[in-house]
């Protein structure tokens, strides 16, 4: 079963209904992995066709996952209270200060 994700349009309810509307018209079962009011994860039984989105109003965008990753290694990454400070005796950080040109 191929994976896809679909970015919704404004009305998030109205996008899904019209997905699952779209493949059950066209015979391609379908399971809706994850919802969301941003996005969609649906596993369908038949590859999607390219023309699919021209057909799809309340879709933004349509793309295939790469990878997954764990939920507690996405946590572990992007929600730990500890934030990643700056070095200061990076180079970066040690410039000097240079005149200004306008300095007489």
């Amino acid at each position: 079963m191929p994976t896809y994700l679909f970015i919704s349009g404004k009305n998030w309810i109205l996008s899904l209904a019209e997905l699952t509307a779209y493949f059950s018209a066209r015979n391609n079962k379908f399971e809706v992995q994850y919802f969301s009011r941003e996005f969609f994860v649906i596993n369908l039984d038949k590859k999607l066709e390219v023309s699919a989105m021209t057909d799809l109003g309340g879709t933004i965008k349509i793309g295939q996952p790469k990878t997954t990753l764990p939920t507690q290694i996405v946590k572990e990454a992007f929600l730990n209270k500890k934030q990643a400070k700056p070095k200061t005796d990076h180079p970066i950080h040690r410039h000097k200060q240079h005149p200004s040109r306008y300095d007489t």
